[in-house]
């Protein structure tokens, strides 16, 4: 993302755009006047008809971002602020723990402000005079907006569709971590068939479908970006391991309530025994340790919830040292991973 610059507020909403909007726009006002025929009009005339019509497009995408700021106000959610950039914007908010129903009104909202601007310029595109080539940038100002109407609402994260059909989801029982992933991935596939479209239009000699090309880029990689991705470990869930005792020592010698207390010998894990495992010698009484059931406690929990769900046992945990540092049993696992582990 390139840097930003404050541009105002709007309701209390900073209001900031990026840098890129320096290039893009003179871009735009030049795209416009080169589409107004020079009968049109004298060249000053068509000279602010396009700076006008670039002025108005870009409105139009900061009126989309405050249509989601304004409802997002409305339901509760407070907005962050708006942020304006090269392929157009977003509204920054707490929406994330929003009822789903709020997510999609906020949602929602960017798109009917979009569609309400592309009626409104079409509509004065048919008043208008083709004079300056003022009616030819008021159409392109409504095909503008209702494309930005109808591309929003796509399915797939970043896109505005991709956060209602995750509440969608969401209230039917998904998960949200798993209703984030498959709008994620929508949203890759998206990126991945405007890529496709752009080249395969240009490939058929039509130059102006090339501007797919960055817009999809830009949507796969802010969709994988966006993907859920578990960086928990297994420090994170296991519980704390009693002291551990050696082979050698006497089963009356292990705390009898501290459940499970591991064995070691020349260094490493090799058994499980409880202080009401009998008479005699720890090495007589232990359960068996295998090496598989011995995990760092760096490993990703996906990884461990894998281990306890073949091995259907207790993991003991070892830091970088390999000293022991706790253990995980099946009931320790989140409940994601936990129901996971019991269905499989």
């Amino acid at each position: 993302m390139t840097p930003t610059v404050p541009m105002g507020r709007v309701s209390a909403v900073p209001i900031r755009v990026g840098l890129s909007w320096l290039v893009v726009m003179p871009l735009v006002g030049v795209a416009l006047f080169a589409g107004i025929e020079a009968e049109r009009g004298a060249l000053v005339a068509r000279v602010v008809v396009a700076s006008v019509g670039t002025i108005a497009l870009f409105t139009s995408v900061l009126a989309h971002e405050v249509g989601h700021a304004a409802v997002a106000v409305r339901v509760g959610v407070r907005p962050r602020r708006i942020v304006l950039f090269l392929f157009g914007g977003y509204t920054e908010m707490e929406i994330d723990d929003a009822r789903p129903s709020d997510d999609v009104a906020v949602s929602l909202a960017g798109s009917v402000v979009s569609a309400g601007l592309a009626m409104a310029s079409w509509g004065m595109s048919v008043v208008l005079p083709e004079a300056a080539g003022l009616a030819g940038v008021a159409r392109q100002l409504a095909l503008v907006n209702a494309g930005m109407a109808i591309f929003n609402l796509l399915p797939g994260f970043p896109l505005d569709g991709g956060r209602i059909t995750r509440a969608l989801l969401v209230s039917r029982g998904r998960g949200r971590r798993q209703a984030e992933a498959i709008t994620a991935w929508f949203g890759i596939a998206i990126g991945a068939m405007l890529v496709g479209a752009g080249a395969a239009g240009h490939a058929a000699g039509r130059p102006s479908f090339l501007v797919a090309v960055p817009v999809g880029v830009v949507v796969a990689v802010l969709a994988w970006a966006a993907r859920p991705v578990d960086r928990r470990t297994a420090v994170d869930v296991m519980h704390p391991a009693p002291p551990a005792v050696s082979e050698s020592a006497a089963i009356a010698s292990v705390d009898g309530s501290a459940g499970a207390v591991p064995v070691v010998s020349s260094g490493g894990v090799v058994g499980l025994v409880t202080g009401r495992s009998g008479d005699g010698l720890v090495a007589g009484a232990m359960n068996a340790v295998l090496p598989g059931d011995v995990v760092p406690e760096r490993m990703p929990l996906a990884e461990v919830a894998e281990l306890i769900r073949r091995a259907g046992r207790t993991l003991v945990v070892v830091g970088d040292d390999g000293t022991v540092v706790g253990m995980i049993s099946p009931t320790d696992l989140p409940a994601d991973l936990h129901q996971v582990s019991e269905e499989t």
